[in-house]
């Protein structure tokens, strides 16, 4: 398609030069953003706008770079020949929320090269599993959701023979000057510090006043007053704390969100001591999650095998990326559920 600088009747003026966009598999794709209800002109304006694409301060380790939509809505990344045949591709961006994201993480279950090299870690640094110390305890139900969507996802991936996939995982830690104690809510506090407070129980005069730990509330009757984001994946949550009704996350002092599956998802963080030291206190933290599984192009092919085979020479084979699709998966999911271990 032809993106003239002054416009045309299928697309909008832009202060670039005259260029032409051309669409892979476009049907495919075009199905795909209608099942997750992305409106086509909204999708064009963000990805083609009159705004410049902000490319991202880190590049990936295997070369590509990644672009922002201003929006925020979209990444862009660029591809390698050896993975796809295109040279880009668009995705949604699942850290696009009203919430700072002060720490992620690129989890693939390996350990060869599993650090960052950074001395200097900001809230834009991506770390890997060796950097994790931390475990994340979700409410029952929403592990058991969670791991089971993730197991099909790997599944699936398997049988593509897609290998190389992460899950990304973006951390929100609520501030605990942010919570104070209110003794005359009716709740119920569960052993994930989920607070549960019943609709009358929401005033809009005691909005900072809520106790320790993150506040839920049933799924409001005005949709309007729930922040929804771009998020259109993953199903809504049920609380069983709250008779496993459909609920929304009430923050003190931001909003009150809807919790879907990998979208602010409330937890309690963990601090796992490293194993050469004593920890004195036992450092817990209420969090907000969001999480998926990204870079799935990467097939099995010829050059990771061959990869595979040369760093089994020198490395333990169980530890490096490079696997077969199989045990890729199986190692994935075992290390995901280290991550997110049953309350105890």
């Amino acid at each position: 398609m032809n993106f003239p600088k002054e416009g045309s009747q299928l697309t909008p003026p832009h202060h670039a030069e005259d260029f032409k966009w051309k669409d892979y598999c476009p049907m495919v794709f075009r199905n795909l953003r209608e099942m997750f209800k992305i409106d086509a002109a909204d999708y064009m304006i963000s990805i083609c706008g009159n705004a410049a694409l902000r490319e991202l301060s880190s590049p990936g380790k295997s070369g590509s770079v990644f672009f922002l939509s201003q929006d925020d809505r979209f990444m862009i990344k660029t591809l390698r020949k050896s993975e796809v045949q295109f040279r880009f591709v668009v995705m949604g961006n699942m850290f696009c929320t009203e919430l700072r994201i002060h720490r992620r993480f690129d989890l693939k279950g390996s350990s060869l090269g599993r650090s960052t090299d950074k001395i200097e870690i900001d809230e834009n640094t991506t770390l890997k599993d060796l950097d994790l110390n931390y475990c994340f305890y979700l409410e029952p139900s929403w592990r058991d959701a969670l791991l089971k969507q993730i197991e099909i996802d790997s599944k699936f991936l398997e049988t593509q023979h897609i290998m190389d996939y992460s899950l990304l995982l973006g951390v929100h830690y609520r501030a605990p000057q942010h919570l104070r104690s209110h003794a005359s809510h009716h709740r119920s506090v569960t052993a994930d510090r989920l607070t549960v407070l019943s609709e009358e129980d929401v005033q809009e005069d005691e909005i900072f006043s809520y106790p320790e730990g993150l506040v839920l509330v049933p799924r409001g009757s005005d949709e309007n007053s729930v922040v929804v984001g771009p998020h259109i994946r993953g199903s809504r949550l049920r609380a069983s704390a709250a008779g496993f009704e459909e609920v929304d996350l009430l923050l003190p002092g931001t909003a009150r969100l809807q919790i879907q599956l990998g979208v602010n998802m409330p937890a309690r963080a963990e601090h796992i001591p490293a194993e050469d030291k004593t920890q004195l206190f036992h450092e817990v933290y209420d969090v907000v999650l969001y999480l998926g599984i990204i870079d799935i192009l990467q097939e099995y092919n010829m050059t990771k095998k061959i990869e595979h085979a040369y760093k089994s020479l020198q490395f333990d084979s169980l530890s490096i990326s490079a696997v077969d699709p199989e045990f890729y998966s199986q190692r994935f999911l075992r290390f995901i559920q280290t991550v997110f271990p049953e309350n105890p």
